[in-house]
């Protein structure tokens, strides 16, 4: 005959069962647990360096804010300087124009016995005056100078400077203050 071995305890298989089971949710619920406390205490331990990691960035910002306010008071001065320069410069460019638009007419009727020395260009409450010094080698180029100037109905007036005799260059320094329109823009 055959006899038969059984590992399941007799009239005990319902119970077994329960108490297996219940085993192996103990033995799990410890795991959950024990992985739950370590993430509880790498969070309880983090905190202090989440902590000294917040100080830092707030003393830093405090930091940078103090630097941005303290500079608060440079960068609107330098606005306001660039704003300023940026009129100037809108300013200038408009009275400029008309100044070396006078001095190109008076360019192209310079004859070729006379030569620019320095010439300076002013502009006060829109008349322009432009003070020349010229060296002229024949009084012939001088007289027809001063006839084209005449002719110009830019030009409202001449006034005649001095006039020296230069022994190094050939000809007489002549200085000229022209008076001119203002040019509509």
């Amino acid at each position: 005959m055959k006899k038969q071995i059984s590992l399941l305890q007799k009239g005990t298989t319902g119970v077994l069962f329960v108490q297996r089971l219940t085993d192996w949710l103990t033995t799990v619920g410890r795991a959950i647990l024990l992985f739950v406390e370590l993430i509880v205490f790498l969070a309880f331990f983090s905190r202090f360096w989440l902590d000294a990691r917040n100080n830092d960035l707030a003393q830093l910002v405090r930091q940078r804010r103090a630097i941005l306010t303290s500079l608060m008071s440079f960068e609107n001065d330098f606005r306001l300087l660039t704003a300023r320069l940026q009129q100037t410069k809108d300013i200038l460019k408009k009275e400029q124009e008309p100044l070396t638009n006078s001095l190109d007419d008076l360019a192209t009727q310079l004859p070729p016995n006379i030569s620019f020395r320095s010439f300076t260009l002013h502009s006060i409450k829109g008349q322009q005056r432009i003070y020349l010094a010229l060296n002229v080698t024949t009084p012939e180029a001088l007289a027809l100078f001063l006839n084209r100037l005449a002719r110009d109905p830019q030009v409202v007036k001449v006034e005649m400077g001095r006039a020296e005799k230069n022994s190094l260059e050939t000809g007489t320094v002549l200085s000229l203050v022209v008076e001119m329109k203002n040019k509509s823009k």
